[in-house]
């Protein structure tokens, strides 16, 4: 019966983590896609592509570099902020 409630503590307990590190997890901007991209708001195609370029060229590059991209700027980087780090 202690056993049980100890295995039920641990599964519980694991649950919740992942479901926080889910929460709290923000995947790089060099790892984004051309279609997640384009389903940002404010993101057409070809800033999209832009995007795309730029990560390609900059592996270490955070969504604060974009703000290099012409045709981006601070409010749409704050918008990637939201997704991506």
């Amino acid at each position: 019966m202690v056993r049980n409630k100890i295995l039920w503590a641990v599964f519980v307990t694991l649950v919740i983590s992942v479901l926080l590190l889910g929460l709290t997890y923000k995947p790089s901007i060099t790892t984004a896609t051309y279609e997640e991209l384009t389903e940002v708001y404010g993101i057409g195609h070809d800033r999209a592509q832009s995007i795309i370029y730029y990560c390609d060229a900059n592996e270490n590059a955070t969504v604060e570099d974009l703000d290099y991209i012409d045709g981006i700027g601070f409010k749409t980087v704050d918008i990637l902020k939201e997704r991506w780090k």
